[in-house]
């Protein structure tokens, strides 16, 4: 179980590596954050609302809400200030479905995250979709439907304008790699498909016999 004091200390680490210094948050009139930092090279400042874990986890909700709530009650617009919610790293799931990306955007807000080990994991409005993969992920495509081996038949007597007997039009559509068989005797099963259409369709049919076993397209 993470507390919130042990979130706190991770931040102070984290921020201290990246050049900030924490001062006291009446410096700058900031009266309720949890933690203030100043970059010591400029006067750039990071404000900080720390949660951590209690005995119940049905509060881990509606404490990332709070602390998005006092956030935005506090916010002040500054392209000086950055805002931050730290929370422990075990929340993460739940605070992307909680804080959607325009509101790092915003409220020039981060999300950091915080492991057993206390490293530290910032989520920014760059990173967004890196991290939150239930916003990224897409459908898994299903393949496409195998156009019927009749219709590729057709395809083929079309473009050679010549008649074929059913073994040289299937070897063409193997060829294609656009069809495969699904039986162990496909140019029969093309053959009996051909007849059933003209048997069919008469006139109308895609097919007609020139000669045994040869077929053209019905023009």
């Amino acid at each position: 179980m993470m507390r919130e004091s042990e979130v706190k200390r991770a931040m102070r680490a984290y921020y201290d590596q990246k050049g900030f210094k924490e001062v006291d948050s009446r410096e700058k009139h900031e009266h309720g954050w949890d933690l203030v930092f100043r970059h010591r090279g400029g006067g750039s400042y990071i404000l900080v609302e720390a949660k951590g874990e209690g005995k119940a986890k049905a509060g881990m909700e509606n404490n990332i809400i709070r602390g998005l709530g006092q956030i935005v009650t506090r916010f002040k617009q500054h392209r000086n200030y950055a805002h931050c919610l730290a929370l422990p790293a075990g929340w993460k799931r739940r605070a992307l479905k909680k804080v959607p990306k325009d509101a790092l955007r915003v409220l020039n807000l981060r999300i950091a995250l915080v492991g057993a080990n206390r490293r530290v994991e910032e989520i920014t409005f760059r990173n967004y979709e890196a991290h939150n993969t239930d916003e990224v992920r897409q459908p898994r495509p299903r393949p496409g439907k195998q156009p019927s081996l009749l219709d590729m038949a057709a395809e083929i007597l079309a473009k050679d304008k010549k008649p074929m007997n059913c073994q040289t039009i299937v070897a063409r559509v193997l060829a294609s790699g656009r069809w495969q068989p699904k039986g162990k005797t496909p140019a029969a099963t093309l053959y009996s498909a051909i007849i059933r259409e003209i048997a069919k369709k008469g006139d109308e049919a895609r097919f007609k016999k020139v000669e045994r076993g040869q077929f053209a397209l019905n023009a």
